[in-house]
């Protein structure tokens, strides 16, 4: 088992630095973000695949988030952030989450674009493991002090917009729960609490508006009294102007939650368990200061590049999550 030093920065914490300076040096009141999830980064499944084919869709994948990263980078104007939706890694283990980490990290500082995201349930370390890992690798975390569970939900402020994150799968320590916990539904409060215009990131998207029909693995019952209060909240905010979700893979969907606008974009390589995502898509956004307006300017096709190879992949066997070079 690989430890984990809590004394690393945070993916947060680095993207923070990255957007706080390109705040102090914007000139433009208008800025563009991008959003995308669920990519499954460096990873195949060798129990229902043939080791080979595992291997091969493990490379599609790199090959798939990282095109995604770049597509994103060269919009014009250059986005000031891009929000992921989670499901960055399949298994989150240490190992996953560091080699996801690495990569994001080093497209943040070489493009100075941030990247913030939320858990998805693939970032817990087994099916119902804990968030403790990504806590420590992905964060926020400040300094060494290892925040808990309301740590994973995070408010991020520009100075006319801000992006609460929301946690949706569960406590850190407990096994996965859709919907909205205690620290979800203050940090949601806290952060809707403002004269700003609002843009809420979370994983799963309750069964509600649009996505009242979804089946209950792709869409959270709204049923517990956090969740009622949540979805009350959200009809009743002025401030909510656009609602991200993501972890159904495969469709693009501009709708509504709760009477806000909501769009759904899982495209970002995972797929199936036996195939990745085969057209993947980021989502682009405006935000207009004069009118403080959130415009969508749509989906965007991204061109695979395949020339592009990992090292290494991490692959899911009979025996747990081993590294394979890439030869």
């Amino acid at each position: 088992m690989t430890l984990v030093d809590t004394h690393i920065e945070t993916l947060t914490d680095i993207s923070l630095k990255v957007l706080n300076k390109r705040l102090a040096n914007q000139k433009n009141p208008n800025f563009q973000f991008v959003f995308l999830g669920d990519t499954w980064f460096d990873w195949g499944n060798a129990i229902l695949q043939s080791f080979t084919k595992a291997k091969q869709d493990a490379i599609r994948r790199y090959q798939i988030f990282l095109s995604c990263l770049d597509k994103a980078s060269k919009q014009k104007p250059k986005p000031l952030f891009i929000l992921y939706g989670g499901d960055g890694v399949f298994s989150g283990s240490a190992e996953q989450l560091m080699f996801f980490k690495n990569a994001v990290e080093k497209f943040v500082r070489k493009t100075n674009i941030a990247f913030f995201m939320v858990p998805g349930n693939h970032e817990r370390n087994g099916v119902n493991g804990s968030l403790v890992n990504y806590q420590n690798i992905i964060g926020p975390r400040k300094g060494n002090k290892t925040v808990q569970e309301n740590g994973l939900n995070y408010i991020i402020n520009t100075p006319k917009l801000r992006m609460v994150m929301l946690n949706d799968v569960g406590p850190v320590a407990k096994p996965t729960r859709y919907g909205i916990t205690n620290s979800a539904l203050a940090t949601f409060n806290k952060g809707i609490n403002t004269k700003k215009d609002v843009v809420v990131v979370m994983h799963v998207p309750p069964k509600a508006g649009s996505f009242k029909s979804f089946p209950s693995s792709e869409a959270f019952p709204v049923t517990t009294p956090n969740d009622k209060a949540f979805i009350a909240n959200l009809s009743k905010s002025k401030s909510v102007k656009l609602i991200l979700v993501s972890h159904i893979h495969d469709i693009l969907l501009k709708g509504t939650i709760a009477g806000k606008t909501a769009v759904l974009n899982g495209n970002g390589g995972a797929g199936t368990d036996t195939r990745p995502t085969l057209n993947p898509v980021i989502s682009s956004f405006t935000f207009i200061n004069k009118n403080k307006s959130i415009r969508f300017d749509g989906q965007r096709s991204v061109t695979v590049n395949t020339k592009i190879r990992p090292r290494k992949v991490f692959i899911l066997t009979k025996d747990g999550i081993i590294s394979v070079p890439i030869v």
